[in-house]
């Protein structure tokens, strides 16, 4: 098999469409940030403005997809 620049454009776009569980994905859904910094407790803003840790719960909205959301309230 002859390697292109095609090829290779083609097999990042695969890539990009897997998940962590190598799924394949359409991610067409958004996230509103504010909407889950509005979510987050005074201690978990203090812990993000001081050590830039964001809660499990946030990165978890932010990499989820409408069909593997555990939270509703995030997929819009």
């Amino acid at each position: 098999m002859e390697v292109t620049a095609a090829a290779i454009v083609a097999a990042v776009q695969a890539y990009g469409r897997l998940n962590a569980q190598g799924q394949w994905i359409d991610r067409v859904e958004h996230v509103d940030l504010n909407k889950l910094f509005d979510r987050m407790t005074e201690a978990e803003m203090e812990a993000y403005a001081k050590e830039r840790d964001l809660p499990g719960w946030f990165k978890l909205a932010v990499s989820a997809t409408r069909c593997d959301s555990q939270d509703d309230r995030n997929a819009d």
